[in-house]
């Protein structure tokens, strides 16, 4: 599980996202179809020569309005290592 707070915290047990590079990507959907998201986004960082690295963060963009388990938007944010 993942929140959002307005100002760091320091606690043993959170952990905080890191600032830097990501590759990002956006699903809508029920759950079952979040994976094949994952390997387009995987795929697009292979293609591109793209080095991913670490968590990956999601965020639930309108989860608190929508109505519809189909209608949910996640994004999804990894990591690109820097040379």
């Amino acid at each position: 599980m993942a929140s959002q707070i307005p100002f760091p915290i320091k606690k043993d047990g959170l952990h905080i996202q890191p600032g830097g590079r990501y590759v990002r990507g956006f699903y809508k959907g029920n759950w079952e179809g979040l994976p094949s998201r994952y390997e387009e986004i995987l795929a697009f960082a292979r293609k591109e020569g793209v080095e991913l690295t670490g968590f990956s963060y999601e965020m639930g963009i309108n989860e608190n309005v929508a109505d519809r388990v189909e209608d949910y938007i996640v994004q999804i944010e990894i990591p690109v290592l820097m040379p």
